[in-house]
């Protein structure tokens, strides 16, 4: 999405980071600064950047330390407040939310809101071109290939939780698990992992997920962008 405002549309881009100091790393080495808010007071870390800066829209995807309150009086100074595949109250504050057609995106309530709902493939971002994605790995004609991918912080620890059910099956398989760059302690998630099975590869800093579904006969993966 940064790169699509940037290259196509001509915005200077902002990022005010909710995560890792390995994942602002990731977003500036792509050419766009980087503000790590606060592990506390969050919502004033992003209030004093919203003052600063004084942009015209305001992207939200974000799961913790941003309420509907926070959004409210964002959107009192900033023209457009879009989320991103946000199910929880705070939606009811922003001007624009966007979704996948998926059933929980059709069966949210907006009452008492006046925000401009898109649902639908047009506005899902991929980051590829489906037309062009090519396999990241050759197929195992021996056994099936499961990609596991929870989003780019899985907040939940989905990702440990598919690891434990799938080491648990004893039909040959071979799973791929992506940690997303927002993930807390990646890397010994990614060995914890690694040890609960042979079949197992944990894959970090992928520049490119399309290539990995495409190798795969079966994705496990959460609600959101990624699906």
């Amino acid at each position: 999405l940064a790169r699509a405002l940037r290259d196509r549309e001509g915005f200077g881009v902002v990022f005010a980071l909710n995560g890792e100091r390995e994942a602002a790393e990731m977003i500036e080495r792509a050419g766009f600064p980087c503000t790590l808010l606060p592990d506390i007071w969050q919502a004033a870390g992003l209030a004093r950047l919203i003052a600063e800066k004084k942009p015209d829209i305001l992207v939200c995807d974000a799961r913790q330390n941003l309420s509907r309150e926070m959004l409210g009086r964002a959107s009192a100074a900033v023209p457009v407040v879009a989320i991103i595949d946000d199910g929880s109250e705070r939606r009811l504050a922003a001007t624009h939310a966007y979704y996948p057609p998926v059933p929980q995106a059709e069966t949210l309530s907006w009452n008492g809101a006046a925000t401009e709902v898109r649902v639908g493939w047009q506005w899902a971002l991929l980051g590829f071109d489906p037309a062009r994605v090519k396999s990241a790995h050759p197929r195992d004609t021996e056994r099936p290939t499961i990609v596991v991918s929870m989003g780019g912080s899985d907040p939940m620890d989905l990702t440990r939780l598919s690891a434990r059910a799938l080491a648990k099956i004893t039909a040959p398989l071979r799973a791929r698990f992506i940690i997303g760059p927002g993930v807390r302690n990646g890397a010994r998630l990614a060995r914890e992992i690694e040890s609960m099975s042979p079949s197992f590869a944990a894959v970090q800093n992928v520049a490119d997920v399309g290539e990995e579904f495409a190798s795969a006969d079966v994705a496990l993966v959460a609600f959101g962008v990624t699906a």
